[in-house]
């Protein structure tokens, strides 16, 4: 919510605060701990600061390929956020 009313300070602090509970809760190689990085990522791409929004995408797609079929459809929203990220770096 906060990040569709672009209250990406706000947005940054929950998602930070819910991946810190999953580190903690949850095994390295979670779907779901995944999810908390492609959203840290998404926030980080917001704030225009690409290169921890790539870090993040990564460290959530390796998740994904650990733990999530390869047809799953969180692969596809991950590969669709990492395409706009390279088109707004020019690459």
């Amino acid at each position: 919510v906060y990040q569709e009313e672009k209250q990406l300070n706000l947005a940054y602090q929950h998602h930070e605060r819910s991946l810190m509970i999953r580190q903690q809760q949850l095994p390295a190689d979670h779907p779901d701990l995944g999810a908390s990085y492609h959203c840290m990522a998404g926030i980080y791409l917001c704030m225009n600061y690409p290169d921890q929004a790539l870090q993040y995408y990564n460290k959530a797609l390796n998740i994904y390929q650990k733990s999530l079929p390869s047809d799953h459809p969180d692969f596809g929203m991950i590969f669709y956020n990492l395409g706009l990220l390279y088109e707004g770096k020019g690459q």
